[in-house]
């Protein structure tokens, strides 16, 4: 063999080594790649139950909140429940009517006008937030019977608000009405006595049953701040009861309360 031919061979057999070379790396190259692509896809696998599952669970939390939310919304609130309550007419009317009577006639009208709260009182009084205890008393048309219930009025002296609650109701011929009556006002300081002004004004408003019978009802009342042995110590002055369609009619009536 030539020496021409020997380095033509040579060289064929290097540029064959460099192509197996160039395949090797390229298979390798492909394999190292897959592997990574495999490995990928596996971490996804394996990441994705985890993540999936965390998302329902929070979509379903979420969906259950809502629901108790709506639930707690559309439970009715319990009955206001006085600290004392009575389980007849006769012992209600034993426990309010010399106290009413003491601060109101039986249609409202204040037994002393010189007792009417002014400015000058509720500062310095400072009471913060008070509850006033006592009732509203209305007499039935045509001698009907009697109406009592428990009244509680919470004062803010600091706003000028006044939130009510009347209950446990009974009357001297048909027994209890059972129910809860709300409401709430603002109430002013200065009033002019011998105009006859009130301290506030509040709408009593709920559903009453007496004898199997519901009645939406409301008790307007009109009152005054009253001192006695201490300033604004007691709170009086009339009721308009109005038990609704078909319920019997009332007198003007009367409410006081003392702190």
């Amino acid at each position: 063999m030539s020496e021409n031919e020997s380095g033509f061979n040579d060289t064929i057999a290097t540029n064959d080594r460099i192509a197996v070379d160039r395949l090797r790396l390229r298979n390798l190259w492909f394999v190292a790649n897959r592997n990574v692509t495999r490995k990928q896809a596996l971490t996804e696998r394996m990441t994705r139950p985890e993540e999936e599952p965390m998302h329902i669970v929070t979509k379903t939390s979420v969906l259950l909140i809502s629901i108790l939310g709506l639930a707690a919304c559309e439970t009715p609130s319990e009955p206001f429940a006085f600290d004392t309550t009575f389980s007849s007419f006769a012992d209600i009317e034993t426990a309010f009517q010399a106290s009413t009577d003491a601060l109101v006639d039986e249609d409202g009208a204040l037994v002393d006008t010189d007792d009417i709260s002014q400015s000058a009182d509720f500062t310095a009084a400072d009471l913060g937030s008070t509850i006033y205890n006592g009732a509203i008393i209305a007499s039935e048309e045509d001698d009907g019977g009697t109406l009592i219930g428990q009244l509680q009025l919470e004062v803010a002296f600091d706003t000028n608000t006044m939130d009510g609650r009347a209950g446990n109701f009974f009357h001297s011929e048909d027994g209890a009405v059972t129910g809860t009556l709300l409401g709430n006002t603002t109430f002013v300081r200065d009033v002019d006595v011998d105009a006859d002004e009130n301290h506030f004004t509040m709408a009593l408003t709920g559903a009453l049953s007496e004898n199997g019978r519901g009645y939406a009802a409301t008790i307007d009342l009109e009152g005054n701040f009253l001192n006695g042995a201490n300033e604004i110590e007691s709170i009086a002055g009339d009721a308009t009861v109005n038990l609704g369609e078909g319920a019997a009619t009332y007198e003007e009536g009367a409410f006081a309360a003392t702190r």
